[in-house]
């Protein structure tokens, strides 16, 4: 059903109000609706929605400039940061093929943490049946909303939308005031997420999941090697990516300690179902020609559960 037309209005106005700090979750969906644009056989990804996240003016440069324009501003970004298309394509189809598996499975519980223009409460396969949570800064989540009901006509039942900052707040009081129910399994989505908070703020959300969700719950990530946030990476895909992040104001923060993903996370109760490289995963989709699909192979995707409840939880608010 449509919205009425003041509402409409309303939504259509904020999509105007669009921040700096949208800028990262556009690019992301650029690279989504530019995968999703090639034939079924050749794209790692697809999402039908990522190109109603991007502004029209976007769409009308790339469209309008002339081809060999085209061909030279891609070749400058490939030259500066060789595989990074194809490394954040990848990281869609894992979270993708992750999350329609954890649906699959009896999950009913999706929470998006730093949600972006993520389009996954709109299209996956039985995602409906869940209740989402879209976590995000209120200003974001505004235009992103603004999108959605100009998709959809309204805003999904499914879907609710929490307006936190990621940085400070709790954020299992502010979903078990919004209706999270603690007694079932859920699945927590970080894509893109954790090497941009402190160190200590990525322990607190791993501590809080591990010790206020229902046990066999698990987490989705995606994280970069300590090396690559000090700087010290030998790539030099490393350090422009690392230098562009910084430049635009969100520097590397968080980075997998030398002991390695597993050591790690065992010391708040996980345990690691699948961890794999942006390099692997694409030679599992495509064994045949994943030679020619440039990776950075700096990122690794994990999906982990948790299985106990450890000593530190003590210490949580539950």
């Amino acid at each position: 059903m449509k919205q009425p037309d003041k509402t409409m209005e309303y939504y259509e106005s904020s999509i105007k109000k669009r921040s700096a700090g949208s800028v990262t979750a556009e690019g992301v969906a650029l690279i989504r609706a530019t995968e999703s644009a090639k034939p079924k056989d050749e794209r790692i990804c697809y999402d039908p929605y990522a190109v109603r996240f991007i502004r029209p003016e976007i769409l009308a440069h790339f469209r309008d400039i002339p081809p060999e324009q085209r061909e030279a501003d891609r070749a400058a970004y490939d030259q500066e940061f060789p595989g990074q298309r194809n490394s954040i394509a990848s990281r869609v189809r894992f979270f993708d093929d992750t999350v329609r598996k954890e649906i699959a499975g009896g999950i009913r519980q999706v929470i998006i943490l730093g949600a972006g223009y993520d389009s996954r409460a709109y299209r996956i396969e039985g995602i409906r049946q869940a209740r989402v949570f879209e976590i995000d800064r209120a200003e974001l989540q505004d235009v992103k909303k603004a999108m959605v009901v100009q998709i959809f006509g309204s805003l999904p039942s499914h879907v609710t939308y929490l307006p936190l900052d990621l940085s400070t707040s709790s954020i299992f009081t502010a979903l078990i005031g919004a209706g999270f129910d603690r007694t079932q399994r859920a699945v927590v989505i970080m894509e893109g997420l954790l090497y941009y908070l402190p160190p200590p703020r990525v322990r607190d959300l791993l501590w809080e999941n591990a010790c206020k969700a229902e046990p066999g719950s698990s987490i989705l990530f995606d994280y970069l090697d300590q090396s690559v946030v000090d700087g010290i990476h030998p790539s030099a895909i490393a350090q422009n990516i690392r230098r562009h992040v910084a430049a635009v104001g969100e520097p590397f923060l968080f980075g997998m300690p030398k002991e390695g993903a597993e050591a790690f996370l065992s010391e708040f109760g996980y345990r690691i179902i699948r961890n794999v490289s942006n390099r692997e995963y694409l030679r599992e989709l495509f064994p045949e020609n994943a030679r020619g699909m440039e990776t950075t192979g700096l990122l690794r995707f994990c999906h982990a559960e948790t299985y106990e409840r450890k000593p530190g939880c003590a210490g949580q608010i539950l």
